[in-house]
């Protein structure tokens, strides 16, 4: 299988900047992919001319990810404040993302054909080459989108009728409101809970997982991302969606136990 995880690639400021990480859904996303054992894994995306951005191709080269499809454009690299709170749990102030070149960045012609060269392509419903993604695509790619923590269920659901697997993070509620959807779709929706656990709907059945017990929560921080990755890639080799649910659930477990989503 070769897969592509795009565009998102940012620094993580911990508690203001008291702890520097490297991170964003693809990085975090495709780290975990080639430790699920995916074939070939790819990334794209654009980084900044800033010492962020040079840290961040150093670690995807690193990881023996190809750079040909990492760019860099004049102005910062993509940021995140995260804050931690006593049990580990990541939140958010109002101005804690920076976009940064990324917010900008549209793929070219040459990167459309790249990326449908792919059997599965991977990224968050934020990323502003989403539509263009569902215009773009082969027919034959399976996308993989990540919703995150939206409610907005209208686009939810248009986005699902062109993608494989949709993630959601959500509670029980969430799961309500798109069985219906589910009864009449093929896609593969799976609604993240924390702590909880997590239940996939496919085809109108539920499923559920509970989440792996750790001894101790450091940080959230790319758990879901990890999770999404241990997945997609059991799910699209056995098609068993709860044995991809435990491996997502074994993936997520192992970062919650330190910094940072990689």
């Amino acid at each position: 299988m070769k897969l592509i995880a795009m565009t998102v690639f940012c620094v993580d400021y911990y508690n203001g900047a008291d702890k520097i990480c490297l991170g964003g859904n693809s990085l975090n996303f495709a780290v975990q992919s080639l430790k699920s054992r995916i074939e070939q894994v790819s990334v794209l995306g654009c980084v900044g001319n800033d010492r962020y951005g040079v840290m961040l191709k150093k670690y995807i080269a690193d990881q023996g990810l190809p750079l040909a499809h990492i760019y860099t454009a004049q102005g910062k690299t993509a940021s995140n404040k995260i804050y931690i709170d006593e049990s580990g749990d990541r939140y958010f102030e109002p101005d804690s993302w920076d976009g940064g070149v990324y917010q900008k960045f549209r793929l070219s012609k040459s990167d459309w054909d790249f990326v449908r060269s792919h059997d599965v392509i991977a990224m968050p419903a934020g990323d502003p080459n989403l539509i263009m993604a569902l215009e773009q695509k082969a027919s034959d790619n399976a996308l993989v989108v990540d919703f995150l923590d939206s409610r907005d269920y209208g686009f939810i659901t248009e986005v699902l009728k062109d993608t494989s697997i949709g993630f959601l993070s959500g509670n029980v509620r969430s799961v309500e409101k798109l069985v219906p959807f589910s009864e009449h779709h093929d896609a593969a929706i799976v609604v993240t809970m924390g702590a909880k656990g997590s239940i996939a709907i496919y085809k109108g059945k539920r499923f559920y997982t509970p989440a792996e017990k750790v001894d101790e929560v450091i940080d959230t921080t790319g758990c879901g991302d990890a999770y999404q990755a241990a997945f997609t890639a059991s799910w699209f080799c056995r098609h068993d969606i709860e044995a991809a649910m435990k491996e997502g659930s074994v993936a997520s477990a192992q970062v919650l136990a330190h910094f940072g989503g990689v």
